[in-house]
């Protein structure tokens, strides 16, 4: 689907951690030749390094590129020591930030590192969620980035301290927004730090694959016919 020879592209489960006694590993993808710039990219939420596939075979022109599926999503591990109801905003963030440093701590051992004893100064992207990842990424852990480069990335703007807490439906005030009922099931989900992982968990497995297999036929489609 991407154009691009099969022999280029290196999939491998990078071990992070054991949780359990299990191994938790973060599925990656190498395009291209290792002799170029490393880019690491890193994709939303909900979404997985192959559903980039239209653009891998322009960036491999120019770069080596890492795609990586974080923890819980595409093809890596989804070890249960994630605590949505305990974790504050904080320590939700560390989580995903310290996987992909582990993960970076790892990768030695399977790219071609040159001179170096580690993996670092890389090319560092990430779109949407992935975007607000990688920002906190270089916040922290700086020194082993060339360039960070945040894609559409989301955010969340800060309320001041003399601010009223605002309901998120009252954005829709004075213009169409959804359906009444629809507002009351995203209010209630949010509330309850509901996510559409937990939607699809309420479904049989059988189901929710199918619903995914429609979803990613249906983007290859799309994208075939540009």
């Amino acid at each position: 689907m991407s154009g691009v020879d099969p022999s280029l592209i290196k999939q491998l489960n990078v071990v992070i951690y054991q949780f359990k006694g299990e191994d938790v590993y973060i599925r990656t993808n190498i395009c291209g030749s290792q002799d170029k710039p490393k880019l690491v990219w890193i994709h939303g939420y909900a979404s997985s390094g192959p559903l980039f596939f239209k653009i891998i075979k322009q960036l491999i022109e120019h770069f080596c590129v890492i795609f990586i599926d974080m923890l819980g999503m595409g093809g890596s591990s989804r070890p249960e020591d994630f605590f949505k109801d305990k974790f504050t905003p904080e320590e939700s963030i560390g989580y995903f930030v310290d996987s992909v440093e582990k993960w970076r701590q790892q990768m030695h051992n399977h790219i071609d590192v040159g001179e170096a004893a580690e993996f670092t100064d890389f090319y560092l992207a990430g779109h949407s969620f992935g975007g607000y990842i990688v920002g906190n990424y270089g916040v922290t852990y700086p020194s082993h980035i060339r360039k960070l480069l945040m894609l559409s990335p989301i955010g969340i703007r800060v309320k001041e301290p003399q601010e009223e807490d605002l309901d998120p439906m009252e954005r829709f005030k004075g213009r169409k927004g959804p359906p009444s009922w629809v507002k009351r099931i995203v209010k209630s989900q949010w509330k309850n730090r509901a996510s559409p992982f937990d939607l699809a968990r309420k479904f049989n497995k059988r189901l929710s694959m199918k619903f995914i297999q429609r979803y990613i036929e249906k983007r290859q489609k799309t994208d075939n016919t540009e």
